[in-house]
């Protein structure tokens, strides 16, 4: 039967416990999935500022017209 230590700062019980703490619970992403992943975010905030700038007066002329430019 195993010895259970009376003391918790044994040195035993210390190693367990570092041992436990060093256990690794998840995985980092790779760099280069990170840039492509802030490019495509980047890209497709431009794609919708562009959008708002070409189309902007036309949608605002239209709501204006149905009466709900008031609402923005």
């Amino acid at each position: 039967m195993p010895r259970k230590d009376r003391n918790p700062l044994s040195i035993s019980s210390v190693r367990r416990y570092h041992g436990a703490m060093d256990a690794q619970t998840h995985r980092r992403l790779p760099p280069l999935l990170i840039t492509a992943l802030a490019g495509a975010g980047l890209l497709l905030s431009l794609a919708a500022f562009l959008g708002w700038i070409v189309q902007g007066p036309e949608m605002f002329l239209t709501m204006a017209e149905s009466g709900l430019s008031w609402c923005l």
